[in-house]
């Protein structure tokens, strides 16, 4: 709640930026949830687990790089790479 806080203060930053990568990451963190729940679910089937293991570490890197834009209140798209982190991200 003190993101929350913050946002509705009376200053400049966090703003639009720092909302929408906060947004991303807690629908991240859902998706890693399912994720994980189904990683124990599918332990007897490596080919189904080899493919979760790799989207587990994928989402763990987007999870640090978007906490990290949510530090930096830099989510603009402005140029190809972001544009590249958005349409990964819709991908899952």
């Amino acid at each position: 709640m003190d993101f929350l806080k913050e946002i509705t203060s009376a200053t400049p930053v966090p703003a639009g930026g720092a909302t929408a990568a906060y947004s991303t990451n807690l629908a991240l963190a859902l998706i890693y949830k399912v994720l994980v729940i189904e990683m124990k679910r599918r332990i007897d089937q490596p080919d189904i687990q080899s493919n979760l293991s790799t989207l587990h570490r994928e989402i763990e890197r987007l999870l640090k790089d978007v906490e990290r834009l949510v530090k930096q209140d830099s989510f603009i798209i402005d140029d190809e790479t972001d544009i590249t982190f958005i349409l990964r991200i819709v991908r899952m």
